[in-house]
């Protein structure tokens, strides 16, 4: 059977490279948007959402489509409007090596980019190892291999909400959050790990155009309710705190996922 994925991966997957390479796609002349749909990977139903496109028929040559829904700030179709900027579709990439405790640390001072994407690093790590991350990641293979194969252009996306400090991700991070302070050492647990730091976001694995690497994707923003999670009313904007500016920033961390190696999921005809 074609296209049948051969589970042969690790747990973090591969670097994501400079995703800007294949953010853009020119059409040629007589080229169709089944056709870009095939070669990026991305379903139609996705380009025509992000590109504002209502005829699928209808596209011209020299027209220039948004094909990367992981690295489209405006209108991704895989993240909720809140995750999107909708204003500004310019985006720094960062390999940061240090703990993601430095995003919010960035937020608070005014520093970085407005529109950050994350493709390796020691930030990346731990958003990866995150565990609300990786329960994302059992649950969307299990949904990509439902069928018994990857299909080109498939997607699961999901988001995730810490809801309330006293509900049940609440209390476990309060939990986390004491151990570490009383002699715990794990990074990625409590408030100042990659779960306290991301709070609630959305979450996609889109299967590409070969059929079997994985785009993973984590969406976050940072906004002045967002410190919260939504959970207080509080303005931080009132606290006596300075050079804080508050303004919102959008986050996106990115990664691959080969589950085999080219050629070995085709049986020969």
């Amino acid at each position: 059977m074609g296209n049948n994925p051969i589970l042969s991966n690790h747990i973090l997957g591969d670097q994501a490279g400079d995703p800007r390479d294949g953010d853009k796609h020119k059409v040629a002349k007589n080229e169709t948007l089944s056709g870009i749909s095939k070669s990026t990977g991305v379903s139609i139903k996705d380009l025509q959402a992000m590109n504002n496109i209502k005829d699928p028929n209808k596209i011209k040559a020299g027209q220039i489509l948004i094909v990367n829904p992981e690295t489209n700030f405006l209108n991704s179709p895989y993240a909720a409007p809140a995750s999107n900027n909708g204003m500004n579709d310019q985006y720094a990439i960062v390999n940061d090596k240090n703990k993601i405790s430095r995003v919010a640390l960035n937020f608070l001072r005014g520093n970085g980019a407005e529109n950050t994407v994350y493709t390796q690093g020691g930030v990346l790590n731990m958003v990866q190892t995150a565990p609300p991350v990786q329960n994302l990641m059992d649950e969307g293979m299990s949904a990509l291999l439902a069928d018994g194969k990857l299909t080109p252009g498939e997607v699961f996306k999901k988001s995730y909400q810490i809801k309330k400090i006293y509900q049940e991700n609440g209390r476990r991070l309060l939990w986390e959050q004491t151990k570490k302070i009383f002699g715990g050492d794990n990074d990625n647990s409590g408030f100042t790990g990659a779960e306290g730091i991301l709070g609630s976001f959305d979450f996609s694995m889109r299967v590409k155009a070969d059929g079997y690497t994985i785009a993973i994707a984590v969406y976050d923003n940072k906004t002045v309710r967002s410190l919260s999670d939504g959970n207080s009313s509080t303005s931080l904007r009132k606290l006596p705190m300075t050079k804080v500016h508050l303004s919102t920033t959008y986050q996106r961390y990115i990664w691959d996922m080969v589950l085999c190696a080219p050629g070995l999921n085709q049986k020969k005809r």
